[in-house]
C-alpha cells in the first residue's frame, strides 16, 4: 500500500511536482537548444561579416597596388614573405584575368 501511496496518481503533490519538473526540464532543454541555434546563427553572421571585410580589404589593396608605380609595387612585394607574395600575386593575377 505504501508503494501505491508514493505513485504520482495516488499522491497529488508528487504528481504535480513531477509534472512541473518534467516540463521545466523540457523547457530548459528547449531553451538551451534555441540558445545554441541562435548562437550558431550569430556566429555564422559574424563569420560572413569578417569574410566580407577581408574581401573588401583585399580589393582595396589590389586597387592601390594596381595604381602604384613599379617602384612602389616592388617595395610592397619585397616587404611580403615568400608565401604572402605568392598568395598576393595569385589574387592579383586572378583579378587581372577577370573582365
Amino acid at each position: 500500500m505504501t508503494a501505491m501511496g508514493n505513485a504520482p496518481c495516488c499522491n497529488p503533490s508528487r504528481a504535480s511536482f513531477e509534472t512541473n519538473s518534467t516540463s521545466t526540464e523540457g523547457e530548459s532543454v528547449w531553451d538551451s537548444r534555441q540558445q545554441q541555434m541562435i548562437r550558431a546563427k550569430l556566429m555564422h553572421q559574424r563569420a560572413e561579416e569578417v569574410h566580407q571585410k577581408q574581401h573588401e580589404e583585399i580589393v582595396r589593396v589590389l586597387d592601390k597596388f594596381e595604381s602604384s608605380s613599379s617602384e612602389r609595387r616592388d617595395m610592397f612585394l619585397k616587404a611580403l614573405s615568400p608565401s604572402q607574395r605568392q598568395e598576393f600575386m595569385r589574387l592579383y593575377d586572378e583579378r587581372r584575368r577577370r573582365p
